[in-house]
C-alpha cells in the first residue's frame, strides 16, 4: 500500500490563482464548484501516475513555531492571496484525509508523517513542489520535475541539505544564513560532502568567516529544518527545536 503526503498548501494556491483573473476593473474568479472539480482531478492523476492507494492533504495552520524563533519569518500579506485559496483548503481538509496543526506547517507534518516509525503502516511518498522537502529522508515526488520520477532521499543527503539551507539561508521565508557566504562558497559545497558527525563544524567555519557564531547559525538551523517526528512532543503537543546533537542520530 501506498500513500501519498500532499502538500496541498501548494495545491490550492496555484489551482486558486490560475482561477483568478485580475484587471483594472477588479479582481474575480470562477465558482468554486468549477475549481473544485480540477483539483479532485489533479488528485487523482497524480494519485494513478505514482500508483497510490490514498492521499493525505498537509495543511498549514495561521499559528507558526517559526515566527517565535525569527519574528520576520515570511510577512503576511494576506491582501495577496488568491480569493478561492481559503475555501479550497477548507475543501482539501474536509473531504480528503487531512492533517492540520496548531504551529505547524504543511512541510512539517509531511516530515513528520514520513519519518515516524508507526502514524502511517504504508510505504510513504511526499508530493512536493518545495525544494525544503529535500532536508527530510524517504520517497519525494516533485509534480514539476516528473521526469526525474521518485526520488528517494538518504538520511544523510537530508542532513547535508538541512546543513546547506542553513549555510545558504532562503530569503523567500526570511531568514538569511550566513550573510555573503553564498551557494557557491567552499563552506556550501563542502558541507554537502560531509558524514552527519562533521557538517556541524563545517556550519560553524561558514559562521565564523563572516564574523558570527553558534548563536546565529542555530537559529537559522531551527529555521531551515523541516520537523521530523523527534522534533514533536506527540503528548504535550509541542514543537522540539533542533539541536546539532540530531546529527548523531537518524532521523527515522
Amino acid at each position: 500500500m501506498t500513500t501519498l503526503l500532499c502538500d496541498s498548501d501548494i495545491f490550492a494556491f496555484k489551482l486558486a490563482a490560475k482561477n483568478q483573473t485580475t484587471t483594472s476593473f477588479g479582481t474575480w474568479a470562477v465558482e468554486l464548484d468549477q475549481v473544485v472539480m480540477q483539483m479532485d482531478d489533479y488528485v487523482a492523476g497524480i494519485m494513478e501516475t505514482l500508483k497510490a492507494d490514498k492521499a493525505i492533504m498537509c495543511l498549514t495552520h495561521d499559528l507558526n513555531f517559526r515566527h517565535a524563533v525569527m519574528p520576520n519569518y515570511k510577512p503576511r500579506d494576506r491582501s495577496a492571496r488568491p480569493l478561492l485559496l481559503k475555501p479550497l483548503k477548507e475543501y482539501l481538509a474536509t473531504e480528503y484525509p487531512s492533517y492540520i496543526r496548531p504551529e505547524l506547517e504543511a512541510d512539517d507534518i509531511m516530515g513528520i508523517l514520513q519519518t515516524h516509525p508507526h502514524l502511517i503502516d504504508d510505504e510513504t511518498i511526499i508530493v512536493s513542489e518545495d525544494k525544503d522537502m529535500r532536508t527530510v529522508p524517504g520517497k519525494l515526488y516533485n509534480p514539476r520535475q516528473h521526469d526525474l520520477g521518485i526520488m528517494d532521499v538518504t538520511d544523510t543527503e537530508a542532513k547535508a541539505f538541512h546543513m546547506w539551507q542553513t549555510i545558504c539561508g532562503d530569503t523567500t521565508d526570511g531568514f538569511k544564513g550566513a550573510p555573503k557566504v553564498g551557494k557557491s562558497s567552499i563552506y556550501a559545497q563542502e558541507v554537502l560532502t560531509l558524514d552527519p558527525e562533521d557538517m556541524w563544524d563545517c556550519v560553524l567555519d561558514a559562521y565564523g568567516s563572516v564574523g558570527l557564531g553558534e548563536e546565529e547559525a542555530l537559529v537559522n538551523a531551527r529555521m531551515a529544518k523541516i520537523l521530523t517526528w523527534r522534533n514533536y512532543n506527540f503528548k504535550e503537543k509541542e514543537v522540539l527545536l533542533w539541536t546539532p546533537m540530531e546529527l548523531l542520530y537518524p532521523s527515522k
